[in-house]
């Protein structure tokens, strides 16, 4: 029992916040909604207009934020498999298994009710009988009951609801109901401070694991500073790599090897980048490497300038462009060696 703040999927509970609402910058409600999403409506209660406030849009807008965010099945499996050494095939399996329980207890008070994570209904695929093939169920067990040694963010919370808004209609509404905490009131201006999503975060900055895997995490957690550090250091760590294998070519000379500290310290990061791809990869100048470089060199400039400089606060468009071309940079340089 007790008052609860409720996120819905159509007509699936995600998520809930006993006694409170969600905060300011709650990574999975300004992933889901924007500040216009906000809704006052309005009854009549014994001859008197009341007021109640919510969070609303539909499925289909959701989906297309996540298309942004890059959160579609395949974006989310990914990551999810590169973390946690899933294979990317079993990683769905995985996910039902984490969600299906949370469910059922839905489906054991309404007869009608599918649990959407049930293992035997695929709905991505619309098959039945969905089966695990070719895994051991003891393997299975043990790979599920690590899930909590992965350090996977919101990541499961995003799949989840990824599948969900997937079988949803695209007319179906996604609602944060708060009506529990907040009560109605008896006018609209009541719920003026009321302001659950923020286009941008700020956090304190407490630098952990260095990779880009971690980066996208952090993203899911709305961590954006941390993103920045993540991205740049995962950024080095590939070059870094690139020119010692490289260093014999560079150097015309098989018996030295670069001094990379010596290299990294007086030169910018942008000038590394290019010299790593034009000189020393022989990669061809076009529109679509030069546009992935500039956004990295604003992304950059934009994280000197937040992270050092108390610049304004990151947005969460910046930081998707930042992760999308950041990678791209990354799979070329990979692609080279």
């Amino acid at each position: 029992m007790g008052d609860w703040s409720r996120l819905y999927i159509g007509k699936y509970p995600v998520f809930a916040w006993k006694y409170e609402l969600p905060p300011v910058n709650d990574p999975i409600t300004n992933f889901i909604f924007k500040p216009e999403d906000k809704e006052i409506e309005e009854e009549i209660e014994n001859g008197e207009k009341i007021y109640w406030c919510s969070y609303q849009t539909t499925v289909s807008e959701v989906k297309s934020r996540f298309e942004e965010l890059h959160f579609t099945l395949n974006d989310l499996d990914n990551v999810i498999s590169e973390i946690t050494g899933i294979p990317f095939p079993e990683v769905k399996i995985y996910i039902f298994d984490l969600c299906a329980d949370k469910y059922r207890w839905l489906s054991d008070i309404n007869p009608n009710f599918s649990n959407p994570f049930d293992i035997n209904i695929d709905y991505e695929s619309g098959e039945g009988d969905y089966e695990k093939e070719g895994i051991d169920e003891r393997e299975e067990e043990e790979t599920f009951s690590n899930n909590e040694a992965f350090e996977l963010g919101n990541y499961v919370l995003l799949r989840e609801i990824r599948t969900l808004l997937d079988i949803c209609s695209d007319s179906d509404t996604v609602s944060l109901e708060m009506s529990e905490v907040l009560g109605c009131k008896t006018s609209p201006e009541d719920f003026d401070d009321i302001e659950i999503v923020s286009e941008s975060s700020t956090d304190k900055i407490v630098i952990e694991r260095k990779y880009l895997e971690m980066a996208k995490v952090h993203f899911t957690e709305y961590h954006f500073n941390l993103v920045y550090i993540e991205l740049f250091i995962s950024l080095e760590a590939t070059l870094r790599a690139y020119l010692r294998k490289k260093s014999p070519t560079i150097l015309k000379d098989s018996n030295k090897i670069l001094d990379l500290d010596k290299i990294f310290k007086p030169v910018s990061l942008m000038d590394l980048i290019k010299f790593s791809l034009f000189y020393v990869g022989k990669v061809k100048m076009d529109e679509s490497i030069n546009t992935v470089l500039a956004s990295v060199s604003r992304a950059y400039t934009n994280r000197n300038n937040v992270i050092h400089n108390n610049a304004k606060n990151f947005n969460h468009k910046d930081v998707i462009e930042a992760i999308y071309n950041v990678e791209e940079i990354i799979k070329m340089i990979k692609e080279l060696t």
